[in-house]
């Protein structure tokens, strides 16, 4: 019986991964490992520390699709980067743009530390 249960879960694990994964063909192996470098580059959503590569979420399958399909109709990584950002912000990028609104990401806790640095030494 306990055997019969385990197989049973192995096939519904097995068709669940052949499901979820697709192939997506390519015109040339240059064009392959540009997109899977690209797909890396992009944040899960869902699991917001993984890519979309890394990641089984469903949303970051669509991506996938997306992206792919755009490749495949040569548009540039621009005209994609701008597609992704118009349509779910730049936190989908792991390297977003330095800006006005990211450079405070970056000045915001230097100036906490140096304040707790200057409080510190201050009492004594």
């Amino acid at each position: 019986m306990l055997t019969q249960i385990i197989r049973y879960l192995n096939i519904i694990v097995f068709l669940g991964i052949c499901h979820s994964s697709t192939l997506y063909t390519f015109a040339s192996e240059q064009q392959e490992q540009h997109y899977y470098n690209y797909i890396s580059h992009v944040r899960c959503l869902v699991c917001q520390n993984e890519s979309i590569k890394d990641s089984n979420a469903p949303l970051a399958n669509q991506l996938r699709t997306i992206i792919y399909e755009k490749m495949i109709n040569v548009q540039s990584d621009e005209h994609i980067n701008q597609f992704l950002n118009e349509r779910y912000g730049e936190f989908v990028n792991y390297k977003p743009e330095f800006n006005l609104l990211t450079s405070f990401l970056w000045i915001i806790p230097i100036i906490v530390f140096l304040g707790l640095i200057f409080r510190f030494f201050e009492k004594k």
